[in-house]
């Protein structure tokens, strides 16, 4: 019967035990919240960050997109002639900002630019190539295509452009009795007395364009253009940030 008492008695004191250890002050609570908050602010500053590289890339991305677009339809569908430097300064869609050698793109027989003018947010506006593209994000995107073409080798002549080769060897038209070349036969691969290939002395040949049939241009400066850099510029405001991307490439029509 001792026993039985001992038992509850030692019973009901870990059960008290237990409801005071179970039980939290005030403080207690303050103190929990104090350490939980500490440990939570680094987290949000890193999801807070995570989504501010999000945006960026996703700017980048939008950016890039367009721009392989618009370069790609340029140098694959825009015909060579019909990209030339506007004869003036060209401003920005609302007036402001006029930059020197922006492109202007002209019609010709079997192109017309207005889809390729369309890439660069300008629809129905004039033929310069520049406009303004709004992403799903609200942010504006400032496109503009310079064009420079090359200056020319000779200021003599005004070809506008020069082609170094080296002639076709008299070796690879030579031929023996059979109608075989001299310098390769089922007999022999060289025959006695016949010059090998790499005993040529070749002289290295300048041509300028105008004299291998190239069409005269509408480029006074430039008559017998036959390459053009093109440089394309997309500008964007991110954060109070200026964002930008170049793209550099040549246009040839050789």
């Amino acid at each position: 019967m001792r026993k039985s008492r001992f038992a509850i008695r030692s019973r009901s004191l870990t059960t008290e035990f237990v409801k005071r250890k179970v039980a939290f002050s005030l403080v207690e609570i303050i103190l929990g919240l104090f350490f939980l908050a500490i440990a939570v602010i680094p987290v949000a500053g890193l999801i807070g960050s995570a989504m501010g590289d999000t945006e960026v890339s996703a700017g980048f991305q939008f950016a890039q997109k367009n721009a392989r677009t618009i370069m790609d339809y340029l140098l694959d569908e825009v015909p060579f002639v019909a990209i030339v430097p506007a004869a003036k300064s060209v401003p920005d869609l609302d007036g402001t900002n006029p930059k020197e050698n922006t492109a202007e793109i002209v019609a010709t027989p079997k192109f017309t630019p207005i889809n390729f003018l369309k890439l660069f947010g300008n629809i129905g506006k004039d033929n310069y190539a520049r406009g303004t593209l709004k992403s799903e994000r609200g942010l504006e995107y400032k496109i503009r295509l310079y064009v420079f073409p090359v200056q020319s080798a000779s200021s003599t002549d005004g070809a506008g452009f020069c082609l170094s080769c080296i002639p076709r060897p008299p070796f690879e038209n030579s031929h023996d009795q059979k109608g075989l070349t001299n310098w390769f036969s089922t007999d022999e691969y060289v025959r006695e007395g016949v010059l090998r290939p790499y005993d040529y002395q070749v002289a290295t040949t300048v041509k300028m364009v105008s004299e291998l049939g190239v069409e005269k241009g509408s480029l006074n400066a430039f008559p017998y253009c036959v390459l053009k850099k093109v440089f394309l510029k997309i500008s964007w405001k991110m954060k109070g940030r200026d964002q930008s991307i170049d793209f550099l490439s040549i246009k040839a029509d050789i």
